[in-house]
């Protein structure tokens, strides 16, 4: 597999807009300079970290990084790509997430689906996505939904996926149905 990338050579890929390097060993900061690209498939690299150097990905608004293992950090850092609209954070055995996502300010769709999240802290963080339409939680440690989801925060979420979760009670669904 692909392990690194020559960022002098990206220069020539000026009107590249998809690139799907799954299954490799490629790092996210290493194609941060392709100016054109659109959408971005990195699942299983092995990522842990990612850092977005500053005037990276201009145009990236779509980006999967499923089967990785990364970091609350690395999450954080993906703030930083300016016109992201969706992303794939499934299968990366996260027990947590950034307590402040406000940073995501375009993110409408996002997919953390067969993780380990399901505390009261990531639905606040989750909430604080200002643009986010679609939200995808299944298979995770879901057993309620705190009252607080609903105070403000998904204002304009229309997709709530929670399907294969732990929620034993009707009740504790109340905070959906009041968004």
């Amino acid at each position: 597999g692909i392990s690194s990338v020559i960022s002098e050579d990206l220069s020539f890929f000026r009107k590249l807009t998809h690139l799907d390097l799954g299954d490799n060993r490629v790092q996210l900061a290493s194609l941060a300079y392709l100016p054109a690209l659109v959408e971005l498939h990195l699942d299983c690299n092995g990522l842990c970290d990612c850092t977005c150097p500053a005037g990276g990905f201009p145009a990236l608004e779509v980006l999967n990084l499923s089967y990785n293992g990364l970091s609350t950090a690395a999450i954080s850092a993906l703030a930083d790509i300016p016109r992201l609209r969706q992303l794939d954070l499934s299968m990366n055995e996260l027990t947590a997430l950034p307590a402040d996502m406000s940073g995501f300010a375009a993110l409408q769709s996002l997919n953390c689906e067969h993780n380990a999240l399901g505390s009261a802290a990531t639905f606040l963080a989750l909430g604080s996505i200002p643009a986010l339409r679609s939200l995808s939680l299944a298979h995770n440690r879901v057993d309620a939904l705190p009252a607080a989801a609903s105070d403000a925060a998904f204002s304009v979420l229309t997709t709530f996926d929670l399907a294969h979760n732990i929620i034993a009670r009707e009740e504790a669904l109340l905070p959906v149905l009041q968004m």
